[in-house]
């Protein structure tokens, strides 16, 4: 949140807002928020169960529950206005969003595409998902945080400045451009956002998980040339999720915190 706090606060009372929370680590991060002491909005497309791949809103909702915390699994798909109204009109109802994490991405093997194979229709969509929609929500709920300070983690990827792993990077991977010029867009939000919410009290944080093994990325990475059974366990960006919200959050505003590097700088690994 906006305010320093210990290495032991919690967010009892607090509402937090996690976005593609069906699985991976969108569900990681709206389980370690429930562990932190919030309760939880959980939103994605997904509500039944789907044959190729696992997780619904619905069952990371019960698992929220199952640590105590009130869920509520809110269907939306966030490229549709109307959506994105009926989320923020049910989160409203559920005493407004303090911690909003802006995760949901377009994972799709189109995120590989060339430029010659990409299709103006794939390419739209996925800056509209990756980049757009966490604007328009960090626009609407940071209204409503103004007046009591919160906090915005950005879900982020793309170029860092550090070297590939090269047990998971293939001399062939490859991604496409749609995804990287979105990804690299909401690491400037946040570098953007930062200074104009912090005299509200609003920290605006991004988290650059690196390769981390998720039911996605196990699907997708092959098919871009990347072994993502070679990364790494989901439990470490979430250790340094967690280790950001508790240990003064914004000291760290507008940064990009890149997780093997950050969980390494602070004991995170094991």
């Amino acid at each position: 949140m906006a305010e320093t706090v210990g290495p032991q606060a919690r967010y009892d009372g607090k509402v937090a807002l996690v976005t593609g929370a069906s699985r991976g680590i969108g569900r990681a991060l709206a389980l370690s928020m429930a562990d932190l002491g919030a309760d939880v909005i959980v939103t994605a497309r997904t509500v039944e169960a789907r044959s190729d791949l696992a997780g619904t809103i619905v069952e990371t909702a019960e698992a929220v529950r199952a640590r105590g915390r009130r869920a509520w699994p809110v269907a939306a798909d966030l490229t549709a206005p109307g959506d994105v109204d009926a989320l923020l009109a049910a989160a409203a109802g559920f005493g407004g969003v303090d911690v909003l994490v802006n995760n949901a991405a377009a994972m799709q093997p189109e995120m590989y595409d060339s430029l010659w194979a990409m299709t103006a229709p794939s390419w739209r969509y996925q800056l509209e998902l990756n980049l757009t929609v966490p604007w328009v929500l960090t626009q609407r709920c940071a209204l409503a945080m103004r007046s009591r300070g919160g906090g915005l983690v950005n879900i982020t990827s793309g170029p860092t400045g550090h070297s590939p792993n090269p047990d998971v990077v293939t001399d062939d991977a490859r991604v496409g451009a749609a995804y990287l010029v979105s990804k690299v867009g909401v690491t400037q939000l946040t570098a953007a956002l930062a200074p104009e919410l912090a005299e509200f009290g609003i920290a605006v944080l991004a988290l650059h998980p690196s390769h981390t093994r998720t039911e996605n990325g196990l699907r997708l990475g092959p098919v871009g040339g990347y072994r993502m059974d070679r990364g790494h366990d989901i439990d470490l960006p979430v250790a340094v999720f967690e280790h950001l919200l508790t240990h003064d959050p914004a000291a760290r505003s507008g940064q990009v915190v890149f997780a093997p590097d950050y969980a390494r700088e602070h004991g995170l690994l094991g």
